[in-house]
């Protein structure tokens, strides 16, 4: 019983994720959206410095400063993996679907509560390259 829960509710975060992403397909092909996620508008702001840190490592720079605030474990997966940005966005897609998995049978949610949870607008972090 403990496995079905937990693939159930990967499954509902995992679909959550992808059509998070069908959606912004669906929105920008009826002009709602400008752009869709791609190389260039998912490469901002903390991915830089996560992407910065797996190719380089920490460093200081006295225009840019230091990006020591940031861990190590998310640039070793992006380093290694050797994916894009649209594809470690679709990884973490996949961690936070495993995550929430697993904090979900943990605590024995049942699936309005699951539901509640995927539904938190913050955890659009979860779908692009962020730890």
């Amino acid at each position: 019983m403990a496995k079905r829960e937990f693939f159930q509710s990967f499954l509902y975060a995992l679909l959550y994720g992808l059509v998070f992403y069908a959606l912004q397909l669906f929105f920008h092909q009826r002009t709602m959206v400008a752009s869709l996620p791609n190389e260039s508008n998912l490469h901002i702001w903390d991915a830089t410095y996560y992407k910065e840190i797996g190719d380089l490592g920490y460093r200081y720079s006295a225009e840019k400063g230091m990006n020591s605030a940031f861990y190590p474990l998310f640039p070793l997966v992006w380093k290694y993996s050797h994916l894009g940005v649209v594809g470690i966005s679709l990884l973490n897609v996949f961690f936070f679907a495993a995550g929430f998995a697993f904090i979900s049978s943990l605590f024995k949610l049942n699936s309005a509560d699951k539901f509640i949870f995927l539904s938190v607008p913050s955890f659009f972090i979860a779908f692009v390259p962020y730890s």
